[in-house]
């Protein structure tokens, strides 16, 4: 990208007040703390090849959900 193309981006958000606010520190650790006990104990039940398969998908979904929060909310999930 060129230096005018992020300048004019970045004051058209401001004009707009069109900008991504993140999610509170406690909602993040909340959530992470969560997916992370719930994937831990479900691992526990499958098989390293269906735990990877599952994992990938997962972490797919966690892409996807970001990627949501971002257009439809306006919220950054770092």
């Amino acid at each position: 990208m060129t230096g005018l193309e992020v300048h004019a981006t970045a004051f058209s958000n401001l004009v707009q007040r069109c900008w991504l606010t993140r999610l509170p520190l406690a909602a993040e650790i909340t959530l992470v703390v969560l997916c992370g006990l719930v994937i831990g104990w479900l691992a526990n039940f499958v098989s390293p090849q269906r735990g990877v398969l599952g994992l990938g998908a997962c972490a797919i979904l966690v892409a996807v959900g970001a990627c949501l929060l971002v257009w439809r909310s306006h919220l950054w999930f770092n």
